[in-house]
């Protein structure tokens, strides 16, 4: 008998701890949870991840951050000043940010014997993004403000092959 996947509310549960403690660890920032609908990222470039894991659980984290907010958070964890930090290397740390974030919570899957990979992150950068907040039964959106940036992380429960 395989073990049942994690319903999306405990997954999203997990994601929420993730983020918590990979923004205290590696950025060592505070963040604070914030109801999605209320949250507007600003007009303006927007650094764009997508990282997600598949096996007996198939699940796809979008995270959403305005480059200036993507761009203090290489600059603290490079500890060099953002004037001197290029595109890909932002790309760079958001992208392990991703890793980061969606392995913690592969792991709590793992822990239940369910068998997945991680997939490898893709980062863009696009002038205008809209993040769609729509929420289906398998889908949620939530939003994080840390000091001086916010970002919108979508969490998509996918049926499994």
């Amino acid at each position: 008998m395989s073990a049942t996947p994690p319903p999306i509310h405990q997954l999203s549960l997990w994601l929420v701890s993730s983020v918590h403690n990979v923004f205290d660890t590696m950025f060592q920032l505070s963040t604070e949870q914030l109801p999605a609908e209320e949250m507007h990222l600003p007009a303006g470039e927007t650094v764009a991840v997508s990282i997600g894991f598949v096996g007996q659980v198939n699940v796809e984290v979008l995270i959403y951050a305005p480059s200036q907010a993507a761009m203090q958070l290489a600059s603290i964890v490079l500890e060099m000043p953002a004037a001197e930090l290029d595109q890909p290397t932002v790309g760079d740390v958001m992208g392990e940010l991703g890793n980061m974030v969606v392995g913690a919570v592969k792991s709590n899957v793992s822990d239940l014997g369910l068998d997945c990979t991680m997939t490898i992150p893709s980062v863009s950068f696009v002038s205008e993004c809209r993040t769609p907040l729509h929420t289906a039964d398998s889908s949620t959106t939530l939003g994080f403000e840390f000091h001086g940036g916010k970002c919108l992380i979508k969490l998509v429960l996918k049926p499994a092959a």
